[in-house]
Order: structure tokens, then C-alpha cells, then sequence
């Protein structure tokens, strides 16, 4: 609730900005960003738009457009001005793993791991392409020990991340390390609180583990069902 009340006043402040200036490109760009981070991607969208009219040679302006086309399920879009991205700035990483995520959401594996090796390329330490690495491997089944070295690396970079912990327990489970994966599931349950345990529960229903309301609170029932799931490798994220 705070993080939205601070992207809403940070709004504000955008539009007072571009009411005394209505070719200040980066305020279009940043109020663009408040959007994205609230959820509104369209919105997002119009602002980075007017913001890459207003400076058709804004590099971030073309990402973080990207980033909402991708949120959209709009992957193609989204690669499109990744590409631009990358024109404009070839050693820009962030760009690489971004249009990774995408190919990834197009099914297109071996493009997306491509992008991903690109990105740790030139920043060792880009977290989100160590955690993509990972996850895209655990889809695919192979390499699963490699798959855990860059799981365990983006946790070490960022270890609260709820997306990188959820990959680690994935990759434990599909290595045949149930208690080392539910350990890690743990650990996501108090940091996202009512929202983690619906997320798994939801995903141990799809996987026919867990029958019962998803109430937001987590049981024994529960517990029990992640267990055999962790055992049995299962995905609670993917259908």
C-alpha cells in the first residue's frame, strides 16, 4: 500500500513537470515508470511512448516500453523494442535479458538462453539473467546442475527475491533434493505473506495436490501437499 501511494505521488509530481514543460521527455519517460511499477501498462505505454517521440534515441525509454509490452503478453512488441534497445546501445545488459524473457515467453528456449548468456556477458553480476538461466533450464529439463549454479547465484546477489527463491526450490526438487526445496519454499511463504501462500496453492491445486480454499492461510494440509510436491518435482508455476 505505501509503494503505491509513493508511485501515486511520484505521478503527481510528473504531470506538475510536464504542465510547466510538455516536451520534457524524461519526465513522460519516469511518469512511464510509476505506471509500469502500479500495474497500469498501458499507461505505462502511452508515457514512454510520448517520451521516445519527444527523443526518438531514448535507449530506456525503448526498454522499459519493452517491459511493458512483455507484462502484456505481448512478446513480439516487446522484442521489437529490445532490438531497438540493443541498436542503441549494444553493451546494455539489462536489454539481452529482457528480450530473453520475452523469446522465453514465445517458446523460443534456445534464443532466450542465448540473450541471457549475452547479458551475464557483460554484467556478471545481472541477477535476473542468472535467476532466467535457471528457470528456463528447469522448463527444459536439462542441465540441471548448471541450472542450480545460476538459481543459487541470483539468490546470493538478491536473497529475499521472492522470483529467485522460488527458482532455487524449483531446481532442489528437480535435483532430487526435496527437504533442501521445501526449505526454500519456507522461506517465501512469510516474505510474501498472504499473496506467496495463494500463489502456491493455487499452485499445488493446478498439480492435484490441495483441494481446499485458497483463503490466503497456510495449514498442515498444505504443508503436507508442498512436501509431496517437492518430492515429486512437481512445477507449481507452469500449467
Amino acid at each position: 500500500m505505501e509503494e503505491s501511494r509513493r508511485f501515486s505521488r511520484a505521478i503527481e509530481d510528473y504531470d506538475r513537470a510536464i504542465s510547466l514543460n510538455p516536451d520534457y521527455a524524461s519526465a513522460y519517460h519516469n511518469r512511464g515508470n510509476s505506471w509500469e511499477e502500479l500495474g497500469d501498462f498501458h499507461r505505462a505505454i502511452e508515457d514512454y511512448d510520448r517520451a521516445i517521440e519527444l527523443d526518438p534515441e531514448y535507449t530506456l525509454a525503448y526498454n522499459n516500453r519493452g517491459a511493458s509490452w512483455g507484462n502484456l503478453g505481448e512478446h513480439r512488441r516487446a522484442i521489437e523494442d529490445f532490438d531497438r534497445t540493443i541498436d542503441l546501445d549494444p553493451d546494455y545488459a539489462a536489454a539481452y535479458s529482457n528480450r530473453g524473457a520475452s523469446w522465453d515467453g514465445l517458446g523460443e528456449h534456445r534464443k532466450a538462453i542465448d540473450d541471457f548468456d549475452r547479458a551475464l556477458h557483460l554484467d556478471p553480476d545481472d541477477a535476473d539473467a542468472h535467476n532466467n538461466i535457471a528457470w528456463v533450464l528447469f522448463e527444459l529439463g536439462e542441465d540441471l546442475e548448471v541450472a542450480f549454479e545460476h538459481a543459487e547465484t541470483a539468490v546470493s546477489l538478491a536473497p529475499d527475491e521472492l522470483n529467485y527463491l522460488n527458482t532455487l526450490a524449483h531446481v532442489l526438487a528437480a535435483l532430487g533434493r526435496p527437504d533442501d526445496s521445501v526449505a526454500l519454499f519456507e522461506r517465501v511463504l512469510p516474505l510474501g505473506v498472504s499473496d506467496a501462500i495463494t500463489y502456491y496453492r493455487r499452485g499445488l491445486q493446478r498439480r492435484g495436490y490441495d483441494t481446499g480454499s485458497i483463503d490466503g492461510v497456510w495449514t498442515p494440509d498444505d504443508q503436507a501437499a508442498l512436501e509431496a510436491c517437492a518430492r515429486e518435482a512437481c512445477n507449481l508455476v507452469g500449467d
